[in-house]
């Protein structure tokens, strides 16, 4: 039986555990999941998802929680220093609005319409779960939530925002970045 510790993962769902041990049946696998709970080596979050230990990251539950989605808006704003309110909330972008709550830290989902979510541009796969990049959470959030402040735009690729905007074929927005882009250009 594989070991579930060498492929670099802290959270797993049921269907990823069957597959690492090579078990189809569905009350052999929920047994052995049980036995390791009991054995203290997984951890269960919700129905379905499992940690390996208390130190999980974050994200990869993120991605877990609520699949597909993934990690953007205020998380990834707050990691370039675009936004400088703190907050534990784990932001990221799925196909429906959902919260949940894990050990005091909150998840937020928020809802995108289908052709941004599937485009990939702007997106980075990581092992075990994906992140906007800093241009595409902007976007994301300006979308989402419009006349959003930002506290410091100076490492914005302004070019690669310039692209990926038109995955989202809004008027609206295009016209909010170019706003933005001319006021941080006169501010510079």
């Amino acid at each position: 039986m594989k070991n579930i510790y060498q492929f670099g993962k802290t959270v797993y769902t049921i269907n990823e555990l069957g597959l690492v041990w090579g078990i189809r049946n569905r009350d052999v696998l929920r047994n052995k999941v049980c036995y390791w709970i009991k054995n203290h080596k997984l951890r269960r979050i919700k129905r379905g998802v499992y940690a390996l230990s208390d130190k999980f990251d974050k994200f990869e539950l993120a991605g877990k929680l609520q699949s597909p989605s993934y990690v953007s808006l205020s998380t990834v704003l707050r990691q370039f220093g675009v936004i400088f309110q703190y907050d534990s909330m784990i932001s990221s972008v799925a196909q429906i609005n959902r919260n949940y709550v894990f050990e005091e830290t909150g998840y937020s989902y928020r809802k995108i319409k289908e052709s941004v979510f599937f485009n990939e541009n702007g997106l980075v796969r990581k092992q075990a779960y994906t992140i906007a990049s800093q241009e595409r959470a902007v976007l994301d959030m300006m979308y989402l939530t419009p006349k959003i402040y930002f506290d410091n735009l100076s490492k914005m690729d302004w070019e690669k925002a310039f692209e990926l905007v038109e995955i989202y074929d809004n008027k609206r927005l295009t016209r909010e970045l170019n706003k933005l882009y001319r006021l941080e250009k006169k501010n510079a």
